[in-house]
């Protein structure tokens, strides 16, 4: 962790960044030595910490370059990963202000172990270097144990710090998770049940009767249709509530629906000389097919009160339309 370049990260970056740069810009400046050298995360690792996609960090990270905020840094860095295998380095460009003073013995001298218990060979030379950093053959055991204790060395002549044993790769299992990967993790989605086909005897729930009755619908007609239709296409659902309601609606929308069944309609009566509505109102025990008989007969199918279409006949006395009336009630 760099304070000198969060620090100036924080309070002293380009106002032009972005909230995705800006927060980029952040996870680099805490994770670069003091001088804001030495940034050598991978992509997938700074797409987790940052919380963004990896193409959205690679886009801002070529534009922090183009804004001179982050600038290419030295591979030597990773010199113990191969060389496929290693990502890019940035470093934090700081400004005059900011660079921590350097001691006369190069990058970080101040910094490192003066001494070291059971190590041989513990003095370094003075100038700094790739062709300086201390070789295979001059690396310090401690012959106890056999761990390595020593300076690393980069390849601009970067003091990296000291460690007491052989630096793993930043994938490997012993490194410690970031920070960020203490976030609370994405509870997964809650699993849908599997299609299943029409259970039998399978009825429709009172929402679906509630829905055939607004629509109209003859609701036994409709299921036993979905019943065979479901049978003979092997249809699968995960809710086959739903699927009888759209088989309602879809139906109801294309005009193919059963409707209720209603009772048929008495035919009606039609008058003629020899029914026996004209024969009560004209006293007659028989049909007859004359005129009189006739003319009533037509009245009575147009419509006419039985007492009206007597008294179009002529002056009729009422007792005898009363008696008439009576006679017709009687047979009705």
């Amino acid at each position: 962790m760099s304070w000198n370049a969060s620090q100036w990260a924080l309070y002293e970056a380009p106002e032009n960044l972005d909230p995705y740069e800006f927060k980029i810009l952040m996870i680099v400046a805490d994770n670069v030595d003091s001088h804001g050298l030495g940034f050598a995360w991978s992509v997938k690792r700074l797409a987790q910490a940052a919380r963004m996609s990896e193409r959205t960090v690679q886009n801002k990270l070529r534009s922090l370059v183009a804004k001179n905020v982050l600038r290419p840094g030295s591979a030597g860095v990773l010199a113990y990963l191969p060389a496929n295998k290693r990502p890019k380095v940035y470093d934090v460009c700081l400004p005059p202000s900011r660079r921590v003073k350097q001691d006369e013995d190069g990058w970080g001298a101040g910094d490192a172990p003066q001494q070291a218990e059971n190590v041989e060979n513990t003095s370094l030379e003075t100038s700094s270097g790739a062709g300086d950093a201390p070789q295979a053959d001059e690396t310090t055991t401690n012959t106890d144990s056999g761990v390595h204790v020593g300076c690393i060395w980069g390849e601009s002549g970067v003091h990296l710090g000291c460690t007491l044993r052989a630096p793993d790769s930043l994938d490997s299992k012993d490194s410690k998770e970031p920070r960020e990967s203490t976030r609370p993790r994405k509870t997964k989605k809650h699993h849908r049940p599997d299609p299943q086909p029409l259970p039998t005897g399978w009825t429709p729930d009172a929402v679906a009767q509630a829905l055939a009755v607004k629509l109209g619908l003859d609701l036994a007609a409709e299921l036993v249709k979905f019943r065979d239709a479901a049978a003979s296409s092997g249809r699968v659902s995960r809710d086959w509530q739903a699927a009888f309601r759209n088989w309602l609606r879809h139906g109801a929308e294309l005009g193919i629906t059963a409707k209720p069944s209603t009772p048929a309609a008495v035919p009606h009566h039609r008058h003629s000389f020899g029914c026996d509505h004209v024969l009560a109102l004209l006293d007659r025990d028989t049909p007859e097919p004359d005129g009189v008989a006739c003319r009533l007969a037509e009245l009575l199918n147009e419509g006419k009160p039985p007492e009206e279409a007597l008294r179009s006949f002529g002056r009729i006395p009422a007792r005898g339309v009363k008696a008439a009336l009576h006679r017709l009630g009687a047979v009705a």
